[in-house]
């Protein structure tokens, strides 16, 4: 069986010797009638590292195979990794009003058969969650529209590496690149930051974002100025948030 921790792995190509199959929708696979001795196992599932190994056979095996994704370095997406950010109102820059938690809590699998990070934000008035996943150059974000109970929206965050001047539009979302700059928060001072303008659009929820956030490789978002503007009118929430502690797991 292929697992991702505790999450099948579905439609893995695993070849044994020339022979090619796919696990099912439990991660399961099998090879009937295999002579004893020393074979070539390689399996491969995008998003994670190929697994090429000789495996000896004498008698009838079952073997778990827990996948490790592939990372990339410019993307902080491990379990485990939180920040912190002081919330500031915009009528008054210096005065905190909340603080934001952003924590990395697990995996889990999207509509399409994705195995995606769940992404946790937390304030005193409200909680929010996000999953992500991270194909070849480009970070997709995955969101759980109202009374579907599948992650069945996806658009696209970043497409990396950054580069002013880079813009993409999915579904309606759209981001553009528009700064490399350096940016002072509470944690300190953070060089290259590229400041990206989002629009983001969500029809089931009533309402329209604007968000101008700094990205730094190394440390995720050091800044983020967050407009919320309903569809239905009047509600606004504008807030910006800055850095104030983090944790990052390294590989």
């Amino acid at each position: 069986q292929l697992i991702d921790s505790s999450i099948a792995i579905v439609n893995a190509s695993v070849m044994l010797d020339n022979i090619t199959i796919q696990s099912d929708s439990n991660g399961i696979f099998s090879f009937n009638d295999v002579t004893r001795g020393d074979h070539q196992l390689v399996i491969d599932s995008e998003g994670y590292i190929v697994y090429d190994t000789i495996i000896s056979i004498l008698n009838d095996i079952n073997l778990d195979f827990n996948m490790t994704q592939t990372s990339n370095p410019l993307f902080q997406n491990y379990v485990g990794n939180w920040w912190r950010y002081l919330v500031y109102s915009l009528n008054n820059v210096n005065q905190v009003i909340d603080t934001l938690t952003v924590k990395i809590i697990g995996r889990d699998v999207a509509s399409e058969g994705k195995v995606v990070t769940h992404w946790k934000y937390e304030r005193s008035q409200w909680t929010l969650d996000e999953w992500y996943c991270v194909e070849n150059d480009t970070v997709f974000l995955y969101k759980s529209e109202p009374f579907f109970h599948e992650l069945n929206k996806k658009a696209i965050k970043y497409i990396l590496p950054l580069s002013v001047g880079l813009n993409y539009i999915q579904f309606g979302n759209g981001g553009e690149v528009v700064a490399d700059t350096s940016i002072v928060v509470p944690k300190g001072t953070f060089n290259n930051c590229f400041g990206i303008y989002f629009i983001l659009t969500y029809p089931f929820e009533h309402y329209r974002a604007y968000d101008y956030l700094w990205y730094n490789y190394e440390h995720g978002i050091v800044q983020q100025f967050y407009y919320r503007q309903s569809t239905l009118g009047g509600e606004t929430d504008a807030e910006l948030w800055k850095l104030e502690e983090y944790y990052i797991k390294r590989n």
